[in-house]
């Protein structure tokens, strides 16, 4: 004669349903992503860009042409930038 466990069923029959529940777990978290907003700036807005530093990035016995900031100021508007050069 022959026994026969349920026990083999039940256990079997949960590993398939537990690899269901998981694998439905995980599709369902993979297809949404939250959404941030990212704050724009208008390209006709100007930006301050502050030069701290001694004489040198000052300029001191220069003329104001080839001082530090004035050949930033000159780099960034070639490139296409909007900034306002300070020298402090």
């Amino acid at each position: 004669m022959v026994c026969f466990s349920y026990d083999f069923l039940y256990n079997q029959n949960m590993k398939i349903i537990l690899i269901i529940l998981t694998s439905l777990i995980i599709l369902a978290s993979c297809g949404t992503q939250p959404t941030v907003e990212i704050p724009t700036v208008s390209p006709s807005s100007e930006k301050t860009i502050l030069a701290l530093g001694d004489s040198l990035t000052a300029g001191y016995g220069l003329p104001e042409s080839d001082s530090y900031p004035s050949q930033l100021a000159v780099r960034l508007t070639g490139l296409g930038y909007n900034y306002s050069i300070k020298n402090a």
